[in-house]
């Protein structure tokens, strides 16, 4: 488990980072982990920050669009219309998280959570509009 995570009702967020080694099923363990909090509440958005990692080398198209649709159909429901930022250090995980949005949006199991890839926390925070007052508490999710 390379990743921590705090869940924020009153910025209707999920706060998610990854470190050191990013593991192909890191994102839906934590997933998993998360709808099981008492905090969670359906429709809450997710900040995810990879900017200390890089991205698993399965992840890309074809990872994306045969095996993701079947391994998220259960927490996908779940989550409903949420959104979840993915904040990327390189311009390579950018680009292979753009894939997934690509694919995502062809997916009928995958359409209910919009995804977008950042390069700063500051443009993520603003596309999920959490406030620019609010301070993430890196400490609550330290490894």
């Amino acid at each position: 488990m390379a990743y921590s995570f705090y869940i924020e009702p009153s910025v209707n967020c999920v706060f998610v980072r990854h470190f050191d080694v990013f593991h192909v099923d890191d994102t839906l363990n934590q997933y998993h982990e998360m709808i099981e909090k008492p905090e969670y509440l359906p429709n809450m958005n997710v900040i995810r920050d990879v900017l200390t990692t890089t991205l698993p080398d399965e992840f890309g198209y074809k990872f994306f669009s045969e095996k993701t649709p079947d391994r998220y159909k259960d927490i996908e429901s779940v989550m409903g219309q949420s959104n979840v930022a993915w904040v990327l250090g390189n311009g390579k995980d950018y680009a292979i998280m753009h894939q997934f949005t690509l694919t995502a949006r062809f997916a009928d199991s995958l359409s209910h959570i919009t995804r977008k890839p950042f390069r700063t926390l500051e443009a993520a925070r603003e596309w999920l509009e959490i406030p620019p007052d609010y301070e993430i508490h890196h400490d609550a999710i330290a490894p």
